[in-house]
């Protein structure tokens, strides 16, 4: 094959390395009726989903629906105390609660409530990965890191990344090692 060749082709496997694939949308998912419970305060719970460590609190939702395009969290009170709080995925007009205040929601993570009979809703739409609940702290705060990951925190093994990400790159040393480029 002549190098002109292997370059061009060298350089479409490098271009389809590069596109990103194609991933569902991943957001917390847990429910609770009461306050306090778990899917309000489990802080290292939901963290340790967002790592990959666990699956207790993940949810692929345009996985497992095409229309849901935001994660959100949604909250009612009554009496000051919580008889909803649910974090999941969401489709940005299919509202538990209606509401006037609840159509067009901007998926910006801010959180818009209303007064709905006797409850007081409340719901935020967002549009990344776990933007519905705590993020992965910052690696440089010491605390933070020695409460929650140790030596492991920033670091995302390969084993995290999507599979068509991985298939990606095992295209491109495939391709690579096949031209002698490596």
């Amino acid at each position: 094959m002549s190098s002109t060749r292997r370059l061009a082709v060298s350089i479409i496997y490098i271009a389809i390395a590069f596109i990103p694939a194609t991933v569902a949308l991943k957001c917390y998912q847990c429910g609770d009726t009461i306050d306090n419970g778990s899917c309000n305060t489990d802080v290292k719970g939901l963290l340790d989903t967002a790592m990959g460590k666990t699956d207790l609190y993940k949810q692929d939702c345009t996985e497992s629906r095409s229309e849901w395009k935001y994660c959100m969290i949604e909250t009612a009170k009554e009496r000051g105390h919580y008889t909803l709080y649910h974090r999941g995925c969401h489709d940005g007009s299919n509202f538990t609660f209606k509401g006037d205040r609840f159509q067009g929601i901007a998926p910006n993570n801010e959180t818009t409530c209303e007064q709905v009979e006797a409850r007081f809703v409340c719901y935020s739409l967002c549009e990344t990965d776990y933007c519905n609940g705590p993020q992965l702290p910052d690696c440089n705060d010491t605390l933070l890191r020695e409460q929650f990951y140790g030596e492991e925190c920033g670091s995302r093994a390969i084993f995290s990344m999507p599979l068509a990400v991985i298939f990606n790159m095992f295209c491109l040393i495939l391709t690579l090692v096949y031209f002698g480029a490596l």
